[in-house]
């Protein structure tokens, strides 16, 4: 063990560990046998059970990691501008802040950013970011997400809260994933797509378009809407008769209207008057109107060389 190191009270270090050079190891942090702590990292924790850092886990040098994370064992962290919120749980043999899967030899030392209350499930691969041409080079990840076994995101992902990504899901560089997504198992999204709020995707889909929000995907077709995230955005327990009626009746035919208004529509002016013919009643109508704001930012924003996903009525 090298010296120039700060350990709080109550911190464990394991048989064979080795630790680098002017790190900080917060109080009750708990690090395992055989595991490699580079130099310069950040090691935070104030619960009484502390942070957790399994057997065999390496943290490379410049790492940063929040309060009560928990890494099982085998887990890799690196990448210098690697910051971890606090309370994730990685499972075991994560690989954290590699490199961008590419052919070129300059290897940039981009980021990657983890928010807090998130779960990795055993083998999911994180990349960080590159540097493009927009002078970004980050890949984050937010709050509350739910990330299982063996899925890969690739480098400047950027993806948001409570988004759940399913068995060996691959996300390639640059994806947009918005909040409250739901890739189901195996969904492969192509570089450079966007899969807004609330998108529901079907298991072994491609998805080769961009995606607005509270659409259901099969294959590649927007078949519906996604009723578990309308329920969240409007308040409504689907278990209870009434609520659900009143959804049936009154919030879902609209929001089908206003997707089929952006999938089905020949251009992007056609598309957002069809939007505008679209009535809103009084009750919900803040939601409605954000709603529809979401899909006018959609059809206006750069879809950075992707289509919109079309409408499907099979």
């Amino acid at each position: 063990m090298n010296k120039f190191n700060f350990f709080g009270e109550g911190s464990k270090i394991g048989a064979g560990a080795v630790i680098g050079n002017f790190n900080t190891i917060g109080e009750n942090v708990e690090i395992g046998r055989e595991c490699v702590i580079g130099n310069n990292c950040t090691i935070l924790s104030n619960l009484p059970e502390g942070t957790i850092v399994g057997d065999n886990v390496t943290i490379d040098a410049g790492v940063t990691l929040g309060l009560g994370n928990i890494f099982d064992k085998g887990c890799y962290i690196t990448g210098e501008k690697t910051s971890i919120g606090g309370y994730n749980h990685f499972r075991a043999n994560c690989v954290i802040g590699q490199g961008p899967k590419n052919r070129t030899e300059f290897d940039h030392q981009g980021k990657v950013r983890i928010g807090n209350f998130n779960q990795f499930f055993q083998g999911v691969v994180v990349d960080r970011g590159e540097l493009d041409a927009s002078g970004e080079d980050v890949t984050s990840i937010g709050d509350n997400c739910f990330v299982m076994e063996y899925c890969v995101i690739n480098h400047n992902n950027v993806i948001g809260d409570y988004v759940i990504l399913s068995s060996k899901t691959s996300t390639s560089g640059h994806c947009h994933i918005g909040d409250y997504a739901n890739l189901g198992v195996q969904t492969t999204a192509h570089q450079f797509c966007d899969i807004d709020a609330g998108v529901m995707v079907g298991m072994n889909a491609t998805i080769v378009d961009d995606i607005p929000c509270a659409a259901k995907i099969i294959g590649r077709r927007v078949v519906g809407v996604n009723d578990r995230y309308l329920a969240i955005l409007f308040m409504l327990n689907l278990n209870n008769k009434e609520e659900k009626a009143e959804y049936e009746e009154c919030i879902k035919p609209i929001v089908l209207n206003m997707l089929r208004a952006v999938c089905c529509s020949v251009d992007k002016e056609v598309a957002l008057a069809n939007l505008q013919k679209i009535w809103l009643p009084s009750v919900n109508r803040a939601i409605f109107i954000s709603l529809r704001d979401s899909y006018v930012d959609f059809l206006e924003r750069d879809h950075r060389g992707r289509r919109i996903a079309k409408w499907s009525d099979k």
